[in-house]
């Protein structure tokens, strides 16, 4: 009996030793500064952390709670509090919490501080995601950084940013307006945002402009063609002109015509031909004519205005007209001194006091030119050799003046015809049986005596 219970009590022992041998099992402690294992024999959370040498901090909790049993091998959590200092420079704020949060914005709002869109938050200087965990670390120095809110008008449409870029320029182009140089902005692109709540953008718009001598494309900014040429450094000047017109809306097409206008002023001349008037003049000779007083022309001058578009002329236009000089009238004298002249002929000399070269032709009383003879003439002198006809218009002023044509002969005119138009014409006379034709210019001799009156077409 006593045998059996000795055995009993050998195997209880060995049992036990075997019980305490295998309580020892591994945990794991997760915790901010990373994960370690510890290998123990107790079951009191408390202990295990005090076994692996873990201090608690009076924020910092523990998952199971420290008076919980571990289990057989489940982790143990621990989630220490960090010291964070907040630092906001534009709201004057610098604050100290202890916190277990690890992610930026509800660190904040544990701080009682709101982030807007664009807020900007700096974990030692370095911006950091406020919606990201931060690693573990005992000490966070957070600093916030508050947007500024940007209005922007562009082509009248408003649009909200917010910044925290120092100057307008960055901020605009972080926003996702890259400017182009020629585009307008309401203000100076280096001015600080805090000084600013709208700004107006004019995008420039592609603009080509078409001169005489070049085609210019430029960015411009402005509403009308006047202001888009001053952008473009295109100036009209004195009487040029664009199109569209300097005051109408840019065209929708973009493009510009630029006319060059130059005007000029000529002064042309224009001769007036002067008039001739005729006196009879007594120290001249018969059948000669003497300037007794030179004529002069006269000048009228005509300003007019030449106007050129693009270099070519487009339109003249008279704007005065003036007689310079007045025309002078010439005097001219009519000779009527009769001097007498000689003239040696087959049956000696003679004495004529004017010649004439006249076209000359013949008749004879069958040869009148048409089927008919008659040898009466307009004087009632038989027709024959010695007389001579004249156009009636002149027969007149002529008739019973004595004649000598060469190779004819001395004849009186007794006799009118028809006559040549343009010219001094005598018919020479024959009668049927000494007939002769002549046609041809002859002079003709005016023989003594000179009448009373000397008709016009002998002067």
């Amino acid at each position: 009996m006593k045998k059996g219970f000795l055995v009993a009590g050998f195997l209880i022992l060995i049992g036990a030793l075997l019980i305490w041998v295998g309580s020892r099992r591994p945990i794991q402690i997760i915790s901010s500064e990373g994960t370690r294992v510890v290998s123990t024999r107790t079951w009191n959370v408390s202990r295990v952390l005090a076994q692996a040498g873990f201090s608690l901090g009076e924020r910092d909790t523990v998952v199971p709670g420290l008076d919980k049993l571990t289990g057989w091998q489940n982790p143990v959590f621990i989630n220490r509090a960090s010291q964070v200092r907040i630092v906001d420079v534009v709201r004057g704020l610098d604050i100290s919490i202890p916190s277990r949060e690890r992610i930026p914005a509800n660190l904040l709002l544990e701080a009682g501080l709101r982030l807007y869109p664009g807020d900007l938050v700096l974990l030692d200087g370095q911006s950091i995601p406020i919606h990201e965990p931060l690693p573990y670390q005992p000490v966070y120095s957070l600093q916030v950084i508050p947007a500024q809110k940007l209005v922007v008008s562009v082509d009248d449409r408003l649009l909200e940013t917010y910044s925290t870029l120092p100057s307008l320029g960055q901020a605009l182009w972080a926003a996702g307006y890259p400017l182009r140089a020629a585009d307008r902005v309401s203000e100076n692109l280096k001015k600080p945002l805090s000084f600013l709540k709208t700004i107006i953008i004019q995008p420039a718009q592609t603009i080509k402009i078409i001169t005489a001598d070049q085609r210019i494309t430029s960015l411009v900014v402005g509403s009308t063609t006047g202001q888009a040429l001053n952008d473009a450094g295109v100036s009209l000047q004195g009487l040029d002109y664009s199109i569209p017109a300097e005051n109408d809306p840019l065209p929708a097409n973009g493009k510009i015509q630029v006319v060059r206008v130059q005007e000029d002023i000529a002064l042309s001349q224009v001769i007036i031909p002067y008039e001739s008037e005729s006196i009879q003049d007594s120290q001249t000779e018969l059948g000669q004519v003497r300037i007794i007083e030179q004529g002069e022309y006269g000048l009228k001058v005509s300003r007019e205005r030449i106007r050129f578009e693009n270099g070519l002329e487009v339109s003249r236009q008279i704007e005065a007209e003036w007689v310079a000089a007045e025309p002078k009238t010439e005097l001219l004298g009519i000779g009527t001194k009769i001097t007498l002249k000689t003239i040696d002929t087959p049956s000696g000399t003679l004495e004529y006091w004017r010649a004439i070269t006249a076209v000359a032709t013949s008749y004879s009383p069958c040869n009148l030119g048409n089927d008919t003879c008659n040898n009466t003439t307009a004087s009632g002198m038989e027709l024959r050799r010695g007389v001579i006809a004249v156009s009636c218009s002149l027969y007149s002023s002529l008739r019973g003046m004595q004649v000598y044509i060469p190779g004819y002969g001395k004849a009186v005119i007794a006799d009118c015809g028809g006559g040549i138009a343009g010219a001094f014409w005598v018919d020479l006379g024959f009668s049927d049986a000494d007939y002769e034709t002549w046609h041809g210019a002859v002079t003709v001799y005016f023989l003594p005596p000179v009448p009373a009156y000397i008709p016009y077409e002998l002067q």
